[in-house]
């Protein structure tokens, strides 16, 4: 019989969970100190901002939504991008992310990174990227690759 990590979890005493917690909270704290990320790389690629919402109505009636998108940009500078090398990806506006069948900027996007021409992707959420393990597995894969 096997037991799902949900229904296991539940069967564990507050106090362990809560040890499980700080050990694993542990590990990521060790493993962050030994993550170098050079930036000067980075920076000598595009940093992107992925806009999107899921309908034509959402385009319209979640106007701070977007305002909170289209600031990412402003953040992309603070991190180091010159203005020149921030793009914008709004084409995408009003599709879902239930795939990237009929979203051709995002499908572009993946293929920018797998040419190592994006060293940064900016997204107000992760929904905003992608909605399935299926579209988001193989970008974070290019991006491991890539050193993005």
């Amino acid at each position: 019989m096997s037991l799902d990590p949900a229904d296991l979890w539940s069967t564990l005493t507050p106090a362990l969970r809560r040890q499980i917690v700080e050990d694993v909270a542990a590990i990521l704290a060790e493993i962050s100190h030994e993550v170098r990320v050079d930036h000067t790389s980075h920076l000598a690629r595009k940093a992107v901002v992925y806009i999107r919402q899921s309908t034509p109505h959402q385009v319209v009636s979640n106007q701070e939504s977007l305002r909170l998108q289209y600031a990412l940009r402003q953040r992309a500078r603070e991190l180091g991008w010159r203005e020149a090398a921030i793009d914008v990806i709004d084409a995408d506006l009003g599709l879902s992310a239930a795939s990237i069948a009929q979203r051709n900027r995002f499908k572009e996007l993946v293929g920018r990174v797998g040419l190592s021409e994006v060293g940064l992707i900016l997204s107000i959420d992760v929904t905003r990227l992608v909605r399935n393990c299926t579209d988001w597995y193989p970008l974070l894969d290019i991006l491991v690759y890539v050193g993005a």
